[in-house]
């Protein structure tokens, strides 16, 4: 997966991985609450750049033809923009102020034979599916099987958007979708759910700056721990918004936050059926910084299960209660590590669903991997990206196409 560069005589070694995959991103969004400029725009494609992204999966924008044929033309530099169908709601979950917009489809009653209207030939064939609810009703099981029958039948992904909505998680699934979007409650059944053939990106960093919005100084410090690998992205866009936020914040991370238990389904989830999401273009959630936020949900909790299963067995007894409190046992002794960036499981793990697990899904060309007569998409690292907890993320620069489209040291320019 890791590749490294041919090393001439007095140079440094350099270390290539492939290109990204990010299966949602927004870029008509400003992560502010308004909308994206061209200038903005601009900020926002390098800032993919700079984090390794080569594909994006970009959901409810605007028709991007014209954005991705400056990207073409080299007029603008930025990754592969592949558009997803437009959003499907159902109509009686629409918001009113949303009622008007063309970005989504409104879901009714008329006769499946027009129900291709709703594909446009030069979108990609991924149907998101927005079941977000605006009042206390369940979806209909009826229409959202027909729905994902017809998807399915025309070619199309149907991708369910949950909201972290536990009846929302429950009808996808019994509706069989696919592939399902947002984090899963703790409530969830897992046992159950490990025995379904779905993919499912969790979205983590977007429900923690849901639960944050109340906590500016939770986003603030968040934000600002990946300002040094999201330079031009934190100055340019961050900073703006960390200007904006309130300063007269008395709240903490209590542990009654909502959002913590979102990863006990996390835990015991296949790696297999994982995709990377970033949810770019969401409240908070910036260009690059966003991918970096849910990277580091994702190794802290796979850490911390590692850590918890390299605790030492206990003593064989027979005895029912030295079985039975065996987990609140001072005989539960950690393993300790001289080096903990020597530990790289985790980092791998993560690096395999950026790149071959979501880049297949999208199905990118170069399907997540460097190889002899394949496209040339990959990021130039200076040392080994495992070495530390986000070295994947240290790019020195980034290629595509064989071309050099990214470098914070000089300025973007395909040579």
């Amino acid at each position: 997966m890791i590749s490294q560069a041919k090393q001439s005589q007095g140079e440094s070694i350099r270390y290539l991985l492939p290109g990204f995959c990010d299966a949602s991103v927004s870029l008509a969004n400003n992560a502010r609450g308004g909308e994206s400029n061209r200038e903005t725009i601009a900020v926002q494609l390098t800032s993919h750049l700079s984090s390794g992204f080569s594909h994006i999966l970009s959901v409810g924008d605007p028709n991007l033809k014209r954005l991705q044929e400056e990207i073409q033309k080299g007029r603008m530099f930025g990754p592969y923009l592949i558009q997803s169908q437009r959003p499907l709601l159902l109509g009686s979950h629409i918001p009113n102020e949303k009622k008007e917009t063309k970005l989504y489809r409104e879901f009714s009653e008329r006769e499946e034979s027009k129900w291709s209207q709703w594909i446009e030939p030069d979108r990609a064939n991924f149907f998101p599916i927005f079941l977000k609810r605006h009042r206390e009703d369940s979806f209909p099981k009826r229409d959202l099987y027909r729905i994902r029958v017809w998807a399915e039948r025309k070619g199309l992904v149907p991708i369910v958007y949950s909201f972290v909505d536990p009846l929302a998680w429950q009808d996808a699934l019994d509706s069989g979708y696919p592939v399902v979007f947002h984090a899963m409650t703790r409530e969830t059944d897992l046992p159950e759910l490990q025995t379904r053939n779905y993919l499912w990106a969790p979205l983590f960093a977007l429900s923690r700056a849901q639960s944050w919005k109340e906590n500016p100084k939770a986003i603030r410090q968040t934000l600002q721990s990946f300002s040094e690998l999201q330079t031009q992205s934190h100055q340019k866009l961050v900073e703006p918004f960390l200007l904006g936020l309130s300063s007269d914040d008395t709240s903490s991370e209590s542990e009654a936050d909502p959002f913590m238990g979102l990863g006990v389904p996390f835990q015991g989830f296949p790696e297999e059926r994982l995709l990377f999401a970033s949810g770019t273009g969401n409240y908070a959630l910036f260009p690059g910084t966003a991918a970096l936020w849910e990277a580091d949900i994702w190794l802290r909790w796979k850490e911390e299960r590692r850590r918890e299963d390299e605790l030492d067995p206990p003593e064989e007894s027979s005895h029912f209660f030295d079985r039975i409190f065996f987990w609140s046992s001072p005989k539960r002794i950690r393993k300790t590590h001289r080096d903990p960036n020597s530990r790289q499981e985790e980092r791998i793990q993560l690096l395999e669903t950026l790149s071959k697990r979501t880049c297949r899904f999208l199905k990118a060309d170069h399907g997540g991997e460097i190889k002899v007569g394949g496209p040339a998409h990959f990021s130039v690292h200076t040392e080994n990206p495992l070495k530390s907890r986000m070295g994947i993320f240290k790019i020195e620069s980034m290629v595509l196409a064989g071309k050099l489209v990214y470098t914070p040291k000089t300025k973007s320019s395909k040579k």
